[in-house]
């Protein structure tokens, strides 16, 4: 089985504090603070949500990376086809 508890990662966490975590307002585990009213400064779990925005972070910039890579400059080509008359134009390119 699971054990449920109320201090779970949830969407709405991530949402919360990971624009936050990109844009700099989160800079160690203290700035997470908890969904809840707490006697604690900041989420119990958060050393471990830390490590996780860190995780995704770098995801995001290897995936970035890999998209910059494989975008290309496209080079222009021209296709020159003599004497298109005599063949048959559907066949050629297809139904237009």
């Amino acid at each position: 089985g699971s054990i449920k508890s109320p201090q779970s990662l949830t969407i709405d966490i991530i949402k919360r504090d990971y624009l936050n975590f990109k844009n700099k307002k989160i800079l160690s585990f203290k700035d997470i603070k908890p969904k809840y009213d707490s006697q604690s400064d900041y989420h119990g779990n958060a050393i471990y949500y830390f490590m996780f925005y860190n995780k995704l972070k770098e995801f995001e910039n290897i995936q970035n990376e890999k998209f910059k890579i494989k975008k290309e400059i496209l080079k222009s080509y021209i296709i020159i086809i003599d004497e298109i008359n005599r063949g048959n134009v559907s066949k050629i390119f297809g139904e237009l």
